[in-house]
């Protein structure tokens, strides 16, 4: 690869950064929360929103934890060049391919290389690592997985 063509690709991950921050949730809905690049972690904006966003459970470190994933959100890792981790119930990453596909088809660029994995977390210390792909290689087995 000609150093012309790892430049492109450089550039087009920082135009992916632009629209996909590392810190990014999918809400049940499917609406996507991307939290700006160098703000908060995704378990600081949960705590900071956590009586908006769960009224109806008590606020405590563990549930800060707990709650989103027994509720159905998606936490997303976008790690850059390095790839993407997906953690939430198998259940809500099903019902969400749609928006996970987009975002994996997002990060692509001709000749890039990343990692995809899917980790199942439905809260109450239930973490599980699911599985790991490579991708562009292995996309339609990523996407079967969903």
């Amino acid at each position: 690869m000609t150093n012309i063509a790892k430049e492109l690709i450089r550039v087009a991950h920082l135009l992916v950064s632009a629209k996909w921050s590392h810190t990014v949730w999918i809400k049940p809905s499917g609406k996507v929360v991307n939290i700006p690049t160098g703000n908060q972690t995704h378990w600081d904006w949960i705590a900071e929103n956590f009586s908006e966003l769960f009224p109806r459970h008590e606020f405590s470190d563990i549930n800060v934890f707990d709650v989103p994933m027994q509720e159905g959100w998606i936490h997303i890792r976008n790690h850059g060049a390095m790839g993407i981790t997906i953690r939430g119930k198998k259940s809500s990453i099903h019902k969400n391919r749609r928006v996970i596909i987009e975002l994996i088809e997002d990060r692509m660029v001709e000749d890039d290389k990343f990692s995809f994995a899917i980790d199942y977390d439905s809260g109450k210390k239930d973490h599980k690592r699911g599985p790991y792909f490579d991708i562009p290689k292995e996309l339609d087995r990523a996407k079967d997985a969903l």
